[in-house]
């Protein structure tokens, strides 16, 4: 985690040469200090950055939302420092973690993540920053998942979309991609009231803010090679000019060339980011009718979307751990699912017991959970918790009608907005 944070120059912490080496140069007859070619410029940032809404189309709200942010490396950047992500919704009490490399294998491990805020932010319709510092210092090709999650009891904290597109947005700089649901409120916690506390194929509703810093060129082809061709045609000529003796580059010794070259930004030879053809999303990107998989994206109503939950669980750590519980269920004939919900129920006991409810549907339904053989059938049990039937259970048995009505509605009226259509309900 060390190695991503802004030291107090503003660079990653993870830079830097040893002034043994550098002493060392000296004794080579290396250039005097003032010649010697610096790696990227002074200052922090060379320019800053904030991406539109990344998608607006208010699908759900819950607890908290995971995706990851890839640094482009295309062009010759240094650093990308990631200071601000923007959120909306009911927030409260908010976090916003980070991993190194993807979320997709760790969301479910805490100790795998960082936190790099924590605030309490009031109700917002409008995005809303959450400051990130000391920022993220990122280099060029850095991976990293994010989580942004409210600790606020209910189902409206923070706002995201289902997926329609794999990257949710792409600039010249960062690709952000779709990612994960979080229906509990706390955080990592993988049971709460809706069964399974993962939603697969969600997407970030909101922007970051983020700089760039770029390389400067030096004679070594690790760096040279990172820069534009025009760029490296232009160095080639200068180069060649200062060897030939009817040049005025002639008279100057190679390392002041070096020296001017290392002073010019990659986009001094005729080049624009719009020119070297690298991919930004569009404005249609973002219009809602512009998804190949479909106006409202992937969500209960797509068709195999219980699978996809199975699938989660069975590439996780706590889902796994559930899966095989019932494993055991499955092959001694005996309920043991007591102790897979048991923590659970710990702070929901109040409101209604899970399993009280499981054990009911079980005992008016035998023949719809168990084999032929007699022995209990798990998948059956997995696509009943996964099923709209078991979301208007828990929702009777936890807030009376007014919650069983809000499923009616939801069921007959199709999906909402943010605030009517929370993400156990759908």
């Amino acid at each position: 985690m060390a190695s991503l944070l802004a030291d107090e120059s503003g660079s990653p912490s993870v830079r830097g040469t040893t002034s043994s080496s550098a002493d060392a140069a000296e004794e080579l007859g290396t250039p005097p200090r003032l010649l010697r070619l610096q790696s990227a410029a002074d200052y922090t940032v060379d320019e800053s950055y904030e991406t539109p809404v990344i998608n607006n189309h208010e699908d759900h709200t819950f607890s908290g939302i995971m995706f990851d942010i890839i640094v482009k490396d295309l062009l010759p950047v240094q650093y990308l420092e990631l200071s601000q992500v923007w959120v909306r919704g009911a927030l409260g009490n908010l976090t916003v973690w980070m991993t190194e490399g993807s979320h997709e294998r760790v969301f479910d491990q805490p100790d795998r993540w960082h936190n790099i805020f924590e605030g309490t932010r009031d109700p917002s319709s409008t995005l809303v920053p959450l400051e990130i510092d000391p920022p993220l210092c990122l280099p060029a090709g850095q991976v990293i998942g994010l989580y942004v999650h409210s600790t606020r009891p209910g189902d409206q904290s923070i706002v995201y979309d289902n997926q329609r597109h794999q990257i949710s947005h792409e600039d010249h700089f960062i690709q952000v991609t779709s990612g994960c649901a979080h229906l509990v409120p706390r955080p990592f916690d993988s049971r709460g009231n809706w069964g399974w506390g993962w939603r697969p194929k969600r997407e970030f509703v909101g922007k970051v803010s983020y700089g760039i810093k770029y390389l400067l060129w030096k004679p070594e082809q690790t760096v040279h090679s990172r820069f534009p061709v025009s760029f490296e045609r232009a160095i080639t000529t200068v180069m060649c000019c200062a060897r030939r003796a009817e040049s005025p580059l002639s008279i100057l010794p190679p390392e002041v060339v070096f020296f001017i070259i290392n002073m010019c930004s990659w986009n001094w030879f005729g080049d624009a980011i719009e020119a070297v053809g690298y991919g930004a999303n569009g404005e249609e990107q973002y219009a809602q009718e512009s998804s190949a998989i479909g106006s409202s994206g992937i969500g209960w109503r797509s068709g195999n979307y219980r699978s996809l939950i199975h699938e989660m669980m069975s590439n996780s750590v706590t889902g796994q751990r559930l899966l095989q519980g019932h494993a055991a269920m499955d092959e001694s004939g005996e309920d043991t699912s007591e102790d897979d919900f048991e923590e659970m129920d710990d702070e929901d006991e109040d409101h209604f017991n899970i399993q009280t409810l499981l054990n009911q549907v079980i005992e008016n339904n035998p023949g719809s959970f168990r084999n032929a053989d007699g022995t209990f059938n798990q998948a059956a049990l997995m696509t009943f918790l996964s099923s709209d039937v078991f979301a208007s259970l828990l929702a009777s048995a936890s807030g009376g009608t007014e919650q069983m009505d809000e499923v009616e509605e939801e069921e007959e009226g199709g999906e909402g907005g943010a605030n009517s259509a929370p993400e156990g309900d759908d």
